[in-house]
């Protein structure tokens, strides 16, 4: 009997494949087939609507959406929506645009776009609210939320680029991806910007893989999701980079996080979480590269932090007293001004596993020759104990006072502090980096580079202590030779600073870190009264060259500033430099009270404190208290403490990254008239083209360590090719018109949801703009810069 069915079974699929099985049967076919075919959506038809489509969809269908920009929309049925030549789904800033009810929905290749602005409503780019759904390959902007997942499994969110609304401050801004009830979700290849945070909430087994996510809150918030796997992830210029808190079996491995500098600063949070694994992450130059609060939590819980690379943070690790028994295996901690700090009170000395990790303060010997140092490695600086405990404090790192303190600690055993940790057998060289630390991206940027060049605090403190410090290898070693070359110096000005040099002369410069070259042949100069920007994009140098000015590092060729030579008149050279941080830190005190403190202990006389406040424009805040100033007085303040001693050379890192518009403008407005009233040399790193504009005679353009051309910034603004965005509010019986004629004149223009029309145009294309507006009735415009043209 079973040999009997096989056998008409065969015979139905042969007669099938003939063509001439009964008629009933073929009709099902065709049915099957037909429904096989896609359903065509344009603004040409058969379809004109989404909506329509998706009402005579069978399940399984493919909804094909060809250009065209269509209304809010509800999906309800199991369809694949596929775009085809980006068509847009416009929110007209109601509400949210696209709301998936339905499992198993593929939706890709669309700009979603235009939701609306209020967060108690979750309003969205996109909802989740059924399983087993993919949403992948989107654009969403200008949605306040952009992917939301809520109470569904097994959802894919992959290969979407979100941003926010940039109307808004991040703090106001929605969530690019949430998470909420979410469990085995995957966040995969998102590129994630100017949002607020991605979240994770009450979701188990979701992994976040490939990501990319700038300018944000918290790159990722994770909150009980347990059996968390986050990894491969690019963080770049977030407040927080991954902060975990009450979840347990977390993985994070292979992630890049760097320039996290928001209040807190933290690279990796973890609060009461148990079972974490931390294992080859690269974390640079971020205020704090990993914060732990009660990580493990529970007695019979663990985290281990295995391979991973701290280096460049303002501190490499911060512990609270509530932190014991995690473990630091194999890791490198490399020039973080602090390696790691312990805040709360009380003893951690032996509360925590320190073994086999490098430590680039590490002043040991290795005579067996085994890789491991032969003494234990203490983490005791009686000063680094001091900024624990009053973080204000690290204002001071490297001046004289922190080291007359560094002395007596070690001199004088009744001041020796306890020791934070001691690491039994540190390694004697750094772990190698691992493979995507070095690879090259697809922007052009090396990841690395500007992890490992970063001036983060370092740089403050030369502007505040007056720059009497010798390089980190001289203060180790004790270099007679530089000790010597210095006091001659001092003894005999003239040899050191001849007349008739250049203000800055920079010759064959190069610097590597291990494999990674972060500057190759560097050559140029400057004259007094001349201001010079350095471009480029992050690790192409810029801050690493500041810091060999500086004698923060040691490269290969020749610096001189005013004709002193920073490697063998290091104390000289520095005394004709004034610089300025992005950020510096004061005392909380009067402005002319702080002015006055740092005059002192410059050496400068006093009588350049009024002169100063007046140049400056601060004598009418002069009692104000520091914290009392707005962010453009506190740059004038930085500024005034760097020209106490009259330098003749000005060193800026985004000296207007922290401004707004009209203290933008007053800032470079009196850097512009330093140079050209005092004759000041300025040299001053950017990536604001507006400050380049303003400020700079020349620009030097630095890519991967290399100075590749020097310009004037008229010829970088044509390289570049930045464009213009006009937002233009037309009547609304002309706006199709109006669209019409723009794209007709080739402008790429589109209608948003404000009903404006939004035009891009080339710099070259801007007097042909203006003269077809004037044709038009335009009621009022906004005009911004955009980004560089692709």
């Amino acid at each position: 009997m079973q040999l009997a069915k096989r056998w008409a079974g065969v015979v139905a699929a042969l007669l099938a494949m003939l063509s001439i099985a009964p008629a009933p049967a073929s009709l099902a076919m065709d049915r099957r087939s037909l429904s096989a075919l896609p359903l065509v959506v344009s603004p040409a038809g058969p379809y004109t609507t989404i909506a329509a489509a998706l009402a005579e969809a069978e399940p399984g269908a493919v909804i094909e959406v060809r250009g065209g920009v269509y209304p809010a929309l509800v999906v309800d049925r199991p369809v694949i929506l596929q775009g085809v030549g980006w068509p847009v789904i416009d929110g007209g800033g109601q509400g949210t645009v696209v709301q998936i009810n339905a499992p198993g929905v593929v939706f890709r290749g669309f700009e979603v776009r235009g939701s609306g602005d209020e967060p108690d409503r979750d309003h969205s780019g996109v909802i989740i609210a059924a399983s087993d759904v993919v949403v992948e390959n989107n654009r969403l902007s200008e949605v306040l939320f952009g992917v939301f997942v809520s109470q569904a499994e097994r959802v894919v969110v992959r290969g979407n680029d979100i941003t926010g609304k940039a109307k808004y401050d991040a703090a106001r801004r929605g969530d690019a991806i949430r998470l909420w009830y979410a469990a085995d979700t995957l966040i995969e290849a998102n590129t994630v910007h100017a949002v607020r945070d991605v979240v994770v909430w009450y979701s188990r087994g979701v992994t976040l893989r490939a990501n990319t996510v700038t300018d944000a809150r918290y790159g990722i918030h994770l909150m009980y999701a347990d059996d968390a796997t986050v990894e491969r992830n690019r963080f770049l210029n977030n407040a927080v980079g991954i902060y975990t808190m009450y979840s347990k079996r977390v993985r994070l491995a292979a992630n890049e996080l760097r320039s996290q500098r928001g209040p807190s600063g933290y690279a990796l949070g973890f609060k009461d979480a148990d079972d974490i694994t931390v294992a080859d992450n690269l974390v640079v130059d971020n205020r704090g590269g990993l914060f732990i609060d009660a990580a493990p939590f529970s007695p019979q819980g663990y985290a281990r932090f295995t391979g991973n690379v701290f280096a460049f943070n303002d501190v490499g690790a911060i512990l609270l007293t509530s932190t014991r028994r995690a473990e630091f295996t194999g890791n490198t901690f490399w020039e973080n001004l602090e390696q790691v700090a312990i805040q709360g009170g009380g003893d951690l000395s032996q509360a925590n596993t320190w073994r086999d990790n490098f430590w680039s303060d590490y002043a040991g010997f290795d005579l067996d020759g085994d890789g491991a140092g032969d003494a234990p490695y203490h983490a005791e600086r009686f000063f680094e104990g001091l900024t624990d405990r009053e973080p204000l404090l690290r204002a001071l790192i490297y001046s004289p006072a922190a080291q007359a303190i560094e002395f007596a600690g070690a001199a004088m055993p009744i001041f020796r502090p306890q020791p934070k940790l001691t690491d039994p057998a540190p390694r004697m060289r750094p772990a190698d980096l691992a493979a995507f630390a070095g690879a090259p991206r697809r922007d052009g940027a090396s990841p690395i580079l500007p992890a490992a060049l970063l001036l983060l605090g370092v740089g403050a403190v030369c502007a505040l202590s007056g720059g009497s410090w010798m390089s980190t290898k001289a203060l180790a070693t004790g270099s007679a030779e530089n000790t010597e070359s210095m006091e001659q110096t001092m003894a005999h000005p003239a040899n050191a600073a001849p007349s008739a040099v250049h203000s800055l002369s920079i010759q064959n410069v190069a610097k590597r870190y291990g494999k990674v070259t972060a500057l190759e042949d560097v050559s140029f100069t400057a004259q007094a009264g001349e201001a010079i920007a350095l471009w480029g994009a992050n690790g192409a140098g810029k801050t690493t060259l500041i810091k060999a000015l500086l004698g923060l590092v040691e490269v290969q060729g020749v610096i001189q500033v005013a004709g002193c030579d920073v490697r063998r008149a290091g104390k000289a050279a520095r005394r004709q430099i004034g610089y300025v941080p992005q950020e510096v830190v004061f005392y909380e005190q009067s402005v002319e009270a702080t002015l006055v403190y740092f005059a002192r202990l410059k050496s400068a006389p006093l009588e350049r404190v009024p002169a100063l406040l007046t140049r400056l424009g601060l004598d009418g805040h002069a009692r104000k208290l520091v914290s009392a100033l707005s962010g453009g007085l506190r740059q004038r303040l930085a500024l005034a403490v760097a020209l106490l001693a009259d330098p003749p050379v000005l060193l800026l890192d985004e000296p207007t990254a922290n401004l707004d518009a009209q203290a933008q403008r007053d800032y470079l407005a009196l850097l512009a008239s330093l140079c050209q009233q005092e004759q000041k040399t300025i040299l001053f790193a950017s990536h604001r083209l507006e400050e380049v504009e303003w400020l700079a005679q020349r620009v030097v353009v630095l890519e991967h360590g290399r100075v590749v051309k020097v310009v004037s910034p008229a010829e970088l603004l044509t390289d570049l090719m930045p464009y213009i965005k006009l937002t233009l509010w037309v009547p609304e019986a002309q706006r199709s018109d109006a669209l019409a004629r723009f794209t007709g004149a080739g402008f790429r223009a589109h209608l948003n949801g404000r009903g404006t029309v939004v035009v891009e145009v080339r710099a070259e294309e801007k007097l042909a703009l203006l003269r077809m507006m004037s044709e038009l009735t335009v009621q009022d415009f906004e005009m911004e810069r955009g980004g560089l043209w692709k």
